[in-house]
């Protein structure tokens, strides 16, 4: 039976989707050999085969490509008198950079920035051109055109710049180990800030009153590739949910074809089935399960946020890989699926000490 975990040790780390950069199963600071560890112990004791051979195989999905996300925005192009008409207001300026050179490689990040400054100078200029009298018919109309053709890109330009951008492909990139047993969450907590902010800038953008900085902007950015937090977080839930679910699955099948105890008397095998819940379970797992929760759930809130913020411009295809891997409610997402088989670990474990008398604070 040991032998056959070891065989699955390593059949998880070639899945199809691999939980990526998985270290090998005797490294210590290796949830997945803790895991199998823990699930071994079980499997022995209550004389249980529950793993079949496909047990361990991750169904983490790939991020969407970039091309199934990344949303065209409008070209604004005016003729040279209208065009020189702007000079009054800035705004050619800010035209003027799109159009150069560097404007036209800029990254998304860049992007978000120059349409909402180009929207809210639009509407200043246009509101100028009012409360002056002007007669420019012509350039009143042009800057109309500007701020309707702007209103609808600035949407798309914030997606582009989040879910769509080059930053959260590599967050998102399952090219990782799952957390680590002995994983810091300092990181995690300036990402989450990232997300945050990046969530804060969806109902001001286009409002005169949002200084997008680039600076800060860039820092968030960076804060988002310092570590690739689906790898780590996405693979620890999976890596969680895959062995729960096995040593449940162990106990019950125990349980069905005979009692481990009879009458609340532990037995011998009962005794030994208990260490291993107190020394394994709860002394290993239970850190490690704590602190991969933790995390996952508070990154998941920041990323559902965002996400609540960007449901009017999210593609088809991001729809469907958020409702999998990201959502915390939808009935078949990963979040759910591991809360599930964390509640039916814990019933076995119940029932089972339960049977034997066993159960925490028992004399």
């Amino acid at each position: 039976m040991i032998r056959r975990l070891g065989h699955l040790c390593r059949l998880f780390a070639s899945a199809t989707i691999l939980l990526a950069g998985a270290a090998a199963c005797s490294d210590a600071d290796d949830p997945q050999a803790l895991l199998l560890d823990y699930v071994s112990r079980v499997e022995n004791v209550t004389e249980s085969e529950a793993a079949a051979d496909d047990a361990f195989e991750s169904d983490l999905l790939r991020y969407p490509d970039r091309r199934d996300l990344r949303l065209p925005l409008a070209d604004v192009r005016i003729g040279m008198l209208e065009f020189l008409g702007l000079i009054q207001c800035g705004l050619q300026e800010i035209i003027g950079e799109r159009n150069s050179s560097l404007g036209k490689v800029m990254p998304v990040s860049q992007q978000l920035i120059y349409e909402h400054r180009l929207l809210v100078s639009a509407r200043q200029c246009r509101r100028q051109l009012e409360e002056k009298g002007s007669k420019l018919f012509a350039l009143q109309q042009t800057l109309d055109e500007i701020v309707a053709i702007k209103t609808a890109d600035l949407p798309r330009a914030y997606w582009n710049a989040t879910f769509g951008s080059p930053e959260f492909e590599q967050m998102f990139s399952l090219a990782a180990a799952p957390l680590p047993i002995d994983a810091a969450g300092a990181q995690t907590a300036e990402i989450e800030r990232a997300l945050e902010h990046l969530a804060s800038l969806g109902s001001r953008l286009g409002d005169a009153t949002l200084e997008l900085e680039s600076a800060r902007l860039e820092a968030h950015y960076k804060a988002l590739t310092s570590r690739r937090m689906a790898g780590e977080l996405l693979g620890a839930l999976e890596l969680l949910r895959l062995h729960l679910d096995a040593a449940a699955r162990a106990i019950e099948s125990r349980l069905e074809n005979r009692p481990m105890c009879y009458n609340q008397r532990p037995t011998p095998n009962a005794r030994i089935l208990d260490n291993v819940f107190r020394k394994y379970y709860v002394a290993q797992v239970q850190p490690y399960l704590a602190q991969a929760h933790r995390q996952a759930r508070n990154w998941l809130e920041s990323v559902n946020r965002l996400a609540a913020a960007q449901q009017a411009q999210m593609p088809p295809t991001f729809a469907a890989y958020f409702e999998a891997q990201l959502s915390l409610d939808a009935p078949e997402a990963l979040w759910t699926r591991y809360e599930r088989a964390l509640h039916r670990h814990t019933e076995a474990w119940q029932t089972v000490l339960g049977q034997c008398g066993l159960m925490p604070g028992n004399p």
